[in-house]
């Protein structure tokens, strides 16, 4: 045997070893099934050229190599393939690839092979015993053959990278290692496959023999190891149960045909918390509230009928029940003769408090929805109660509104009205004077009674003065006095005063005053202004001043505590002690005194220091 055909033999066993062993020891499933395909395609790769070596004639040479080629190229496709199931890679995309690209490819070399191999091969026997080929006329065949390889290990190494770079992070150690593995032996076979396929070519006329066989040896390798290295461990059946059955988190209890118990699982007993001692051999209804439930279970068992699950309670140590599902299994043997049973008790500890907790919501949302009910009650009758109470607003505002229209439209009526009289009693006081003024110029009345009836006029001057201010106030009934003081000094001024160095000086707030209170206060200030004028600075007098000093009149009018003042002093020659008094002859003062009194209910005070001063005080609430 040549070296060449220990090698073929040597690939055959590995190759069918690995198909073998993959079919029987792993998982049944398509990306284990390519492997097969792959790895029983290359074993008979490797028959045909190993056959090689035992024929002599050229004829059976080509045969073999044409048999061969089946498996040859379909390898390719079946790489694909297998890369396809390893990644995961589903899509239609993909498949539509195979179906219609790889698969025609490969029919396509075979078929033209099949059809002419001697004109794409020539075929030599060597002095060595081995078969030698070159191409043989035109080399296209070999450029196509040396794509597809190529291609089809390109589209392997791409199928790896472009599903790992996204789901890179999760993957585990050893998935990491797999991959890097696979995609090191996909570039070794793409270096062999090249230079298997482009000898021939860049050495044109060197005879050289078949070994693609061998150079998938790295390649196989490289997807057997991985494959098996994380292969999921395998349980055997037993084995399975027994884990199982450790940790199952309900309670398990082993039985003979008596129905004792002679094994339990490790959550039952730390659960229940007996000793093992007295619970081994001991009844299994025993450990329950209603033993005749699980009694009447267990001898349909014996008597091999069915079983329903019942639910009943187990009592542990300290005496609590723990609520469980029951139910009963039989365990026959070879022969269905039953040996025993498994009794299932089902936590139902958890539900039990499930629906504990539905009933105490259920009763919950009950007073809920009761509360609700009753709030939904008092939320309607207080709507009810507010839009009753808005219904009565709005016809409160309505009546309010058009009183208050109605006022304001009699307010402005009895205005209108007052400004009438007001005018009517400026008028009629006009003609009164204009009287006056007539008989007063009529030669048959005496001249002594001249100046009086001369005062009368002016005061009845003054009252008309009080009501012309009155028809141009703004305020119906209201004066603002500090204004009627300007005006009533400046009109004195220009009437009385024949000295240019005498001279008045007003000062007031905004304070208003009634018409009751305001004729009476008129009257007073022109008394006390003209009697200023009159008495305080007579002709050839300088009264107080000094030299070169001048003389003035000075008249205030404010409010103070809720107390109107109204001030009349002069730098003059000062008022005697009987003139500061009221007498029976002298009419002005008397009036002052008498309008203070009677009409305004205030007082009145004089002093007589560095010229005469006059104070009159009054309150507002207490005038007529």
């Amino acid at each position: 045997m040549t070296l060449y055909a220990f090698f073929s033999f040597v690939a055959l066993l590995l190759y069918l070893q690995a198909a073998v062993y993959v079919w029987k020891a792993m998982p049944s499933d398509q990306l284990h099934r390519s492997f097969v395909l792959l790895s029983f395609s290359l074993a008979w790769m490797s028959l045909c050229y190993l056959l090689f070596s035992f024929f002599d004639q050229s004829g059976a040479v080509y045969l073999l190599d044409r048999l061969a080629v089946v498996a040859r190229y379909l390898f390719p496709l079946l790489l694909v393939r297998f890369f396809m199931h390893f990644t995961h890679q589903k899509s239609l995309r993909w498949k539509r690839f195979v179906v219609f690209g790889m698969l025609p490819l490969a029919a396509g070399l075979i078929l033209s092979y099949m059809l002419g191999a001697s004109s794409y091969k020539h075929f030599y026997r060597g002095v060595d015993s081995l078969w030698y080929f070159n191409p043989a006329g035109y080399a296209w065949w070999f450029h196509v053959s040396a794509f597809y390889f190529a291609g089809s290990a390109f589209v392997c190494l791409w199928l790896l990278y472009s599903t790992g770079k996204d789901s890179r992070p999760s993957f585990s150690n050893k998935e990491k290692l797999q991959r890097l593995v696979m995609g090191v032996s996909l570039m070794l076979l793409m270096g062999t496959a090249m230079i298997t396929e482009l000898t021939p070519l860049l050495a044109w006329g060197a005879f050289v023999p078949e070994i693609g066989h061998l150079t998938t040896l790295p390649l196989m390798a490289g997807l057997f190891f991985p494959l098996t290295l994380l292969n999921p461990r395998r349980f055997f059946r037993d084995e399975l149960a027994d884990q199982f059955i450790r940790r199952i988190r309900q309670f398990v209890f082993y039985l003979d045909r008596t129905g004792h118990i002679y094994a339990i699982n490790r959550f039952a007993q730390d659960t229940l918390q007996y000793p093992r001692h007295e619970v081994l051999y001991k009844n299994a209804e025993d450990l329950f509230y209603r033993p005749p439930i699980v009694r009447k279970q267990l001898e349909r068992a014996r008597a091999n009928l069915d079983t329903k699950v019942v639910v009943s309670s187990l009592i542990s140590s300290d005496g609590s029940l723990i609520p469980v599902k029951v139910s009963i299994v039989k365990v026959h043997d070879t022969f269905r003769n039953i040996v025993g049973f498994v009794l299932l008790g089902v936590d139902d500890r958890q539900k039990f408090e499930l629906h504990k907790e539905v009933r105490k919501r259920n009763r919950v949302r009950a007073t809920l929805d009761k509360l609700r009910a009753d709030l939904e009650n008092r939320v309607e009758m207080r709507r009810s109660e507010l839009v009753e109470a808005n219904k009565k607003l709005d016809d409160e505002i309505l009546r309010r509104e058009t009183i208050e229209q109605q006022l304001r439209r009699e307010l402005a009526v009895k205005g209108e009205m007052l400004r009438e009289i007001h005018h009517r009693v400026k008028n009629n006081v006009q003609m009164i004077v204009s009287l006056a003024n007539m008989a007063y110029g009529h030669s048959r009345i005496p001249d002594a009674e001249h100046e009086t009836f001369g005062k009368i006029v002016k005061r009845i001057l003054e009252i008309s003065q009080i009501h012309e201010n009155l028809y141009d106030s703004p305020y119906i009934g209201k004066i603002k006095f500090g204004q009627f003081i300007r005006t009533a000094a400046s009109e004195l001024k220009g009437r009385l005063i024949r000295r240019e160095d005498v001279y008045f000086r007003v000062r007031h707030g905004e304070e208003e005053i009634s018409i009751d209170m305001a004729i009476p206060c008129g009257i007073i200030v022109y008394e006390l202004m003209t009697n200023a004028l009159t008495h305080a600075f007579p002709e050839g007098s300088t009264g107080q001043l000094p030299v070169f000093a001048y003389s003035f009149i000075n008249v205030e009018f404010y409010k103070e505590e809720e107390v109107f003042h109204l001030v009349v002093w002069d730098n003059g020659d000062g008022l005697s002690l009987e003139e500061n008094m009221p007498s029976e002859t002298g009419i002005g003062l008397n009036l002052v005194h008498t309008l203070v009194r009677d009409y305004l209910n205030g007082s009145i005070s004089y002093s007589n220091h560095k010229g005469s001063r006059i104070i009159v005080r009054f309150t507002e609430k207490q005038s007529l």
